[in-house]
């Protein structure tokens, strides 16, 4: 009987199905994808607004982002520092306010000579690609005086 378990044993070191295995390489395979928002609407890019001071719906502007939490921001520039010009008008101009979404009027900081910025909004704690979309309005309270075209250029950027 003790020579018949060495046999059995024997046959099972040297058999396919009872062969040890001897552990490979592995390998982890991952993908990262960066953390990014991009626009789901975007303004004409030209916008009229009334000749009247008051205030101007421009548009929707709207965003996803592919990831949860606050870290989003949008950003809105302006070039002419939220300041109406008309090249026949020698005064200083008009300043106007902007507003995104349910956020109050604001008048864009300086961030530079010449350019002003401010930033909205934060991605919702909902879901990834959930969409972030809010009206944005243009206030004023000054007549533009004297003819001609008044003007700026607003920008608006999402990050991260």
């Amino acid at each position: 009987m003790k020579l018949r378990f060495v046999l059995t044993l024997s046959f099972l070191l040297l058999s396919p199905r009872g062969a040890l295995a001897i552990p490979g390489p592995t390998s982890l395979i991952t993908a990262d994808v960066s953390p990014g928002c991009s626009f789901t609407t975007q303004l004409d890019p030209i916008e009229i607004i009334g000749n009247t001071p008051g205030t101007y719906i421009i548009g929707d502007l709207g965003y996803t982002c592919n990831f949860q939490g606050p870290e989003a921001i949008l950003t809105i520039s302006s070039s002419g520092g939220t300041v109406l010009v008309n090249p026949a008008d020698t005064g200083s101009g008009v300043q106007y306010k902007v507003k995104w979404g349910l956020s109050p009027f604001v008048t864009l900081t300086a961030a530079g000579p010449g350019l002003a910025e401010t930033e909205f909004g934060v991605n919702p704690s909902g879901p990834p690609l959930t969409e972030v979309k809010g009206a944005v309005s243009i206030q004023y309270s000054s007549p533009l005086t004297v003819a001609g075209t008044y003007s700026d250029t607003i920008v608006f950027t999402i990050s991260p």
